[in-house]
C-alpha cells in the first residue's frame, strides 16, 4: 500500500512538471504602423508585413505548442516607427516591423542595402539577405544596438520613379524636378545624383505636397502609390528599380536572449516563414497594382541599357558617399557587393 501511495505521488509530482513545463508562455506584443488591409481597386488585399506577422505567429505557435501570446498592435496605436523602434530597443514591446531607412538611424550599416541598382532582381537580394553576411550583418546589429532582425522581406517592391513634369526615360530627364524622399542620406543622395531635388516629407503629407506642387514627383512600390491613392495626383511612372524596399520583424535582443535555446531556434525558423509570406505578398499585390496604375498614368519601362545608364550614374556616387560616410564601415559595402555578385552567379543571372 506504501509502494502504491508512493508511486502515486510520484506520478503526480511528474504530471505536475509536465504541465508546468508545457504551460511557460511568451508575451510577444508587435507593433505595426499602417491598417490591417491594403486598398488596391476594389480589393482590400493583406499587407506585407501583416501576411510575415500572421506567417510568423501561426509557425511559432505551431511549433511551441501555443506558447506564444502576440498582441498585434497595429494602425500605429503605439506609434510611429521611430517610436515602436525606440519601444523594442527599451524591452517595452517585444518586435516592431519598420522599414530599414527608418533603421538605418540606428544601425547606419543597413544603408548598404540601400545602394541603388544593386538587385536587378529580388531573388538576388533574397539570397544576399539570407546568406552569411547578411546574417552576420544583423547580428553585429544586435550587439550595437539591442535590436535584432528576424525576419527580412520586400516592402511593397522595388521603389521608382514618378512626376508630374515629363517622362522619364533617361538621367538627363530628371534634372531639375523636385522629388519627395524618405528621411534617408543614401536615397537623397540617389536623387541629388540624378540631378534631382530631393526633398524629405512625411508620408502623411505626401499627397497634399503632391497636389499643390510643394514637390513634383516622388519614388514608392506600385503598390504603396496605390495605398496612398498618388496615382490621382502623379501622371508619369517610370519603373527604373534603383531600390528595393524593405521592412522586417526586429525584436528586442534582450528579450531574445532571455529565451531558452530551443525557443530561440524557433523564433529564427518562424522568422523563416514569415519572410517567405512577406516576399510573396508582397510581388502578388504589385502585379494587382500595376494593372490598375496602368489605367491613370503613363508608365514607362526602361530598356536594359537605358537602366544601365541610370546606374553608371547613381550607383558611383552613392557609394563614394557611403565609403566617406565615418558612420558606415566600409567592410560592409565591400561584402554586400560582393554577395550579390556570387548571389547573381549562383542564380545564373550573371
Amino acid at each position: 500500500m506504501k509502494k502504491l501511495i508512493i508511486l502515486l505521488l510520484v506520478s503526480t509530482l511528474l504530471l505536475f512538471v509536465c504541465f508546468t513545463v508545457n504551460a511557460e508562455s511568451y508575451k510577444f506584443r508587435v507593433a505595426y504602423t499602417d491598417p490591417l488591409r491594403l486598398q488596391i481597386g476594389d480589393e482590400k488585399l493583406i499587407h506585407v508585413t501583416v501576411a510575415a506577422v500572421y506567417a510568423f505567429e501561426d509557425n511559432i505557435n505551431r511549433s511551441t505548442g501555443g506558447a506564444f501570446k502576440v498582441e498585434f498592435k497595429h494602425s500605429g496605436v503605439l506609434g510611429g516607427q521611430i517610436e515602436t523602434i525606440d519601444q523594442t530597443q527599451e524591452g517595452i514591446i517585444e518586435a516592431t516591423t519598420p522599414a530599414i531607412p527608418a533603421l538605418a538611424g540606428y544601425f547606419p550599416n543597413l544603408q548598404v542595402l540601400s545602394i541603388p541598382y544593386l538587385f536587378d532582381n529580388p531573388a538576388i537580394a533574397w539570397e544576399v539577405w539570407d546568406s552569411e553576411v547578411g546574417q552576420e550583418l544583423f547580428d553585429q546589429m544586435a550587439k550595437e544596438t539591442g535590436l535584432r532582425i528576424i525576419t527580412i522581406f520586400d516592402n511593397g517592391g522595388y521603389r521608382n520613379f514618378s512626376n508630374n513634369v515629363r517622362p522619364i526615360e533617361k538621367p538627363a530627364d530628371m534634372k531639375g524636378i523636385k522629388i519627395r524622399t524618405m528621411e534617408s542620406p543614401s536615397e537623397m543622395k540617389i536623387v541629388e545624383s540624378l540631378g534631382g531635388s530631393p526633398t524629405p516629407i512625411a508620408w502623411t503629407e505626401l499627397y497634399t505636397s503632391l497636389q499643390t506642387g510643394v514637390v513634383d514627383g516622388q519614388e514608392n512600390s506600385p503598390a504603396t502609390i496605390l495605398a496612398g491613392s498618388l496615382q490621382e495626383v502623379q501622371k508619369y511612372y517610370t519603373i527604373d528599380q534603383h531600390t528595393l524596399s524593405t521592412a522586417v520583424i526586429v525584436v528586442s535582443e534582450k528579450w531574445f536572449q532571455s529565451l531558452p535555446d530551443d525557443v530561440k531556434n524557433k523564433v529564427k525558423v518562424a522568422g523563416k516563414v514569415a519572410s517567405v509570406a512577406g516576399r510573396g505578398a508582397a510581388y502578388t499585390n504589385n502585379k494587382l497594382a500595376m494593372e490598375l496604375l496602368s489605367e491613370k498614368m503613363e508608365i514607362y519601362y526602361p530598356t536594359s541599357e537605358e537602366r544601365a545608364a541610370f546606374k553608371e550614374i547613381a550607383q558611383p556616387a552613392v557609394l563614394e558617399w557611403m565609403r566617406n560616410n565615418d558612420k558606415i564601415d566600409n567592410q560592409w559595402i565591400d561584402k554586400i557587393l560582393k554577395a550579390t555578385e556570387e548571389a547573381e552567379k549562383k542564380l545564373g543571372l550573371k
